[in-house]
């Protein structure tokens, strides 16, 4: 579907018109971008930006990625009221159309947040690296990359040269691609996911990317955090070992502890690229933010190295072509790092 550019403003990451902060007509949001406080917003404009999933190619927007998102919102204040309902029973079990929606929902958050685009970028990036120097053909085959070429590639590692993307507009470049590939494993994914409900005994914020994402190493699992009210947490764990994963579209709910709520609220702050909502000038979102250099803090997300570029990439027009060159083993880490950086460096 072809649209003016910057017809409206799509929010980034969480539902338009309900959800976590339903029947607030404004919502206070700490800005980390040059640590500027808090400030109040009407719920239409937090975590939003013009054009923010469309992409633009000799001044014509596509926003179909957009489209697709509006029809799995609408579904949502359904699938939000069943969720709610799951909350004051032990068990639930949703039905198909909106277990699925809820699944489709978390996909496209995951893949499009600002730190799932930015994290493409680099992505990307690595994966053709890592193909050339192990002959390997994925993203290369995908690219249609000529042997000849991957061979020339190859002997250039030996000058300690190294791969980069080069176009108009890499993060919505690599979004797109990113996106393509993994969307439908993505979905298999969160079909397959242990669902809970934590019901908190205070008030969570409210991460920009909306669904947060931790890697459990020790238990080699995925584990998400989506807010769904101010004291609704709905927690997805999807294992590596597929047998461990559910066969259901089941619920089940359970009351969080003081610090299990404290770690989940801790892990929703410091996963947020540029702001946390809240229906309250919450002190402990600072004091969480404050615990970010700290060594022994248990959660460790990567950095987005620049919030505006990523947000504002709807708005930069393309000419719809790419390369792929090579360049200095330093400026491909510069390059990879001025999109995503770690937090904490050994």
């Amino acid at each position: 579907m072809l649209s003016e550019p910057a017809e409206r403003e799509p929010t980034l990451c969480i539902p338009r018109a309900f959800g976590p902060l339903q029947g607030c007509r404004k919502s206070f949001v700490l800005l980390l971008i040059g640590n500027k406080g808090w400030t109040e917003r009407s719920i239409e404009r937090v975590c939003s930006a013009a054009g923010y999933n469309q992409w633009l190619e000799n001044g014509i927007a596509d926003n179909s990625f957009e489209a697709c998102f509006s029809q799995v919102e609408s579904l949502l204040p359904k699938v939000f009221r069943a969720l709610e309902k799951a909350a004051t029973r032990k068990e639930t079990l949703l039905d198909a159309q909106s277990y699925e929606n809820l699944c489709r929902y978390c996909t496209m958050l995951k893949l499009s947040s600002p730190a799932a685009k930015a994290g493409a970028v680099a992505a990307l990036t690595i994966q053709l690296n890592w193909e050339v120097e192990n002959n390997k053909r994925s993203l290369l085959s995908f690219f249609e990359v000529p042997e000849e070429i991957v061979v020339g590639w190859r002997k250039e590692r030996e000058l300690d040269r190294r791969i980069i993307l080069d176009c108009d507009n890499p993060t919505q470049f690599a979004f797109r691609v990113h996106y393509s590939r993994t969307c439908d494993v993505t979905f298999a994914e969160f079909l397959r996911c242990k669902w809970i409900i934590g019901i908190s005994p205070f008030d969570l914020p409210i991460s920009d990317l909306g669904l947060v994402p931790i890697h459990l190493t020790d238990l080699k699992a995925h584990q998400y955090f989506l807010p769904i009210g101010p004291r609704l947490l709905l927690e997805g764990v999807y294992y590596h070992d597929e047998k461990r994963n559910s066969r259901e579209p089941q619920i089940t709910s359970h009351f969080l502890s003081q610090v299990e709520a404290e770690v989940r609220f801790e892990s929703i702050c410091l996963s947020a690229t540029a702001e946390i909502l809240a229906t309250h000038k919450d002190p402990k979102v600072r004091e969480a933010l404050a615990r970010k250099q700290d060594p022994a803090s248990a959660v460790v997300f990567n950095r987005v190295s620049n919030p505006t570029l990523i947000t504002s990439s709807g708005m930069t027009n393309s000419d719809g072509g790419f390369r792929l060159r090579t360049v200095p083993s330093e400026e491909y880490v510069r390059f990879v790092h001025s999109f995503v950086t770690p937090e904490k460096q050994n």
